[in-house]
């Protein structure tokens, strides 16, 4: 089973697992790392690290983060030149997470489930004015 690690500044990792929680259930190989604040890169980066190698198995580690270039990006790019097994998806929200969820048994392959889980993220925006033909 691919592992999904959700990794974002303050509270919304915690947020998106209790969705994922009331959701899908309970989620095996599904964890969280929360950016507290003062807290520098470093000790952030290996409380990632260590989260990763727990989820990593011979199908790999998808790690859902907030924002492109900050942080959470940043320190999770570290671990791509450790291993071909793990891959880092910015700009995290529900959708994506219940995807991670719902779709990695029916992936063997990570990538195609990283497309999957990108698609399903870039579809779930809408206007709903638009939407409701309102």
């Amino acid at each position: 089973m691919i592992g999904v690690l959700v990794a974002t500044h303050g509270e919304m990792a915690k947020g998106l697992f209790d969705a994922i929680d009331m959701i899908c259930g309970t989620q095996e190989k599904f964890s969280i790392v929360s950016l507290k604040r003062g807290q520098d890169a470093e000790s952030f980066g290996e409380e990632l690290g260590e989260k990763i190698n727990e989820l990593n198995s011979d199908e790999g580690v998808v790690v859902l983060v907030d924002l492109l270039g900050a942080t959470p990006m940043n320190q999770s790019a570290l671990n791509l030149y450790k291993s071909d097994k793990v891959e880092v998806i910015t700009g995290v929200n529900l959708p994506m997470v219940v995807t991670a969820a719902m779709e990695r048994d029916c992936f063997s392959d990570i990538k195609e489930l990283v497309e999957k889980i990108k698609n399903d993220g870039k579809d779930s925006v809408c206007s709903v004015r638009e939407l409701l033909n309102i």
